[in-house]
């Protein structure tokens, strides 16, 4: 028996043959996988950085924690799963008749030193389609006096909708993390 691993974006694919016809059947998954990926603009991502002066923890604790959540980002209401498979779900603009905007998705790596990586990250607002899947990757490393915080939202689509998200949060993200330095550095 021979197992072969594909790395396909944020996933790694298992699969297990067992006879020469299967091999080429693998090489053809391969191929094609490789192939979608390439000839597609599916894969536009917003990327920021910055330096806080505190631990790594504490920046993925922002990330985790309602309180922070509310304090730096404006989060009205969440529910978080802090583990592998949970549910990560952010809401703001709360009326008596719901939510104007939601995120939410799945957590699939999660360590509270140092990151944070949910899949099927789902966008949700009243005045747009409903955009998604994509992922959302919060990194923290701890340097000498503080810790620098890599963000990563990747697997925009095309179209017009998804044109305005992506320079929505483009322009937003690198402010986001900007207000988070300035909340924690000043707490």
């Amino acid at each position: 028996m021979q197992v072969f691993y594909l790395l396909c974006n944020h996933d790694v694919y298992r699969f297990r043959f067992f006879t020469i016809y299967d091999y080429s059947l693998a090489f053809t998954l391969f191929l094609t996988i490789k192939t979608v990926k390439q000839s597609s603009n599916y894969m536009r991502k917003v990327e920021a950085t910055t330096s806080i002066n505190c631990s790594s923890r504490i920046v993925i604790q922002a990330f985790t924690d309602y309180k922070l959540l509310r304090d730096w980002w404006n989060v009205e209401r969440c529910l978080i799963d802090k583990k592998e498979g949970g549910l990560y779900t952010l809401t703001w603009g709360i009326t008596a008749t719901g939510f104007k905007y939601v995120s939410t998705g799945t957590i699939k790596k999660y360590n509270p030193e140092n990151r944070l990586f949910i899949e099927n990250f789902i966008y949700l607002s009243t005045d747009k389609p409903i955009l998604g899947p994509m992922f959302l990757s919060i990194n923290a490393e701890e340097v000498k006096g503080g810790s620098n915080v890599f963000l990563c939202q990747d697997g925009y689509q095309n179209g017009k909708d998804w044109d305005w998200y992506y320079n929505a949060v483009n322009e937003a993200w690198p402010q986001m993390l900007q207000k988070l330095k300035t909340y924690i550095e000043n707490k």
